[in-house]
């Protein structure tokens, strides 16, 4: 039998640990990964403009994530977007933080 954690948090910093889905009022998700420091979006409608973390990347930082205002992180650029090495992102209104599934072993 799976165990699936169910652990909810109004708050999450940059200090946490563990994998967790953090859902916008956009209706966005974002995987978040505090492990491995990655951060992608994984659900949510699609966008005129894709931003970077709607695919994986490094997360330098987690700067604010508050269930009720909006999240904010600073990303390691890859693929040259803009030509910075590291961006910042907002994300709309914060709703939910719930803790994700664990990774399978075989992954």
């Amino acid at each position: 039998m799976t165990e699936h954690n169910t652990e909810q948090r109004t708050t999450l910093t940059d200090e946490d640990h563990g994998r967790w889905l953090v859902s916008t009022s956009a209706a966005s998700t974002y995987l978040v990964d505090l492990d491995h420091r990655t951060i992608e979006r994984v659900e949510g409608p699609a966008r005129a403009v894709p931003l970077p973390s709607d695919t994986l990347q490094t997360l330098w930082s987690l700067d604010t994530c508050i269930v009720g205002a909006s999240a904010r992180w600073t990303i390691r650029n890859h693929g040259g977007y803009l030509g910075a090495d590291t961006l910042w992102q907002y994300s709309s209104p914060v709703v939910a933080i719930v803790a994700a599934p664990k990774e399978d072993a075989d992954d």
